[in-house]
């Protein structure tokens, strides 16, 4: 089984905390378990600020090296999780850049793959139109949210099925950005 994991990986945004976190589980889950599967990522890079103390050791060890590595796992059979919400599926290629040596190659990904699930996050009681609307255009597969709530919301309004991971915590504070010394200044 191959695995193309699309994030912000190198971005600042919740969602590329948590797609760093579950990229660490998933490297653990393969150190554990080689060969399992082969896991590649693609890096949506939505801003030019990146902490430049950020460890991105394990993106790099994933992420796409160069155009001809995407071009040849297109030929592949593979499945696209792609963690973002769902309208940046649509217009990620012409807006936000991607990893070095890469041509934006998003939502060819997500069209190319066998099958593909939205990994996304929006804390609601209704689904926006726009998002239904994307995942009539990309057809995922899947929808997996981070709680039962949004999975049962995501279900009923999109009609795919959806299920719950929840999101993976650090002790340590580090990777989100912030100590409690950050609510002293507001």
């Amino acid at each position: 089984m191959r695995i193309v994991y699309a994030g912000q990986f190198r971005d600042l945004s919740g969602y590329g905390i948590a797609a760093r976190l579950y990229l660490e589980a998933l490297d653990s889950y393969l150190e554990e378990n080689p060969g399992e599967f082969e896991l590649k990522i693609y890096s949506v890079i939505t801003s030019k600020h990146v902490r430049s103390d950020m460890d991105l050791s394990l993106v790099e060890k994933y992420e796409f090296k160069d155009n001809a590595e995407i071009e040849k796992w297109l030929g592949y059979e593979y499945t696209c999780l792609w963690h973002m919400p769902p309208p940046m599926i649509l217009f990620s290629d012409s807006r936000f850049g991607c990893n070095s040596n890469c041509t934006p190659s998003l939502k060819r990904l997500v069209e190319c793959a066998k099958s593909n699930a939205n990994f996304v996050a929006w804390e609601t009681d209704k689904v926006p139109n726009e998002w239904v609307r994307t995942y009539e255009y990309c057809s995922p597969d899947l929808i997996i949210t981070p709680c039962e709530w949004n999975s049962t919301v995501f279900e009923r309004d999109s009609g795919i099925r959806s299920v719950t991971v929840p999101h993976v915590i650090k002790d340590s504070g580090e990777e989100q950005g912030f100590s409690t010394d950050s609510f002293e200044q507001l």
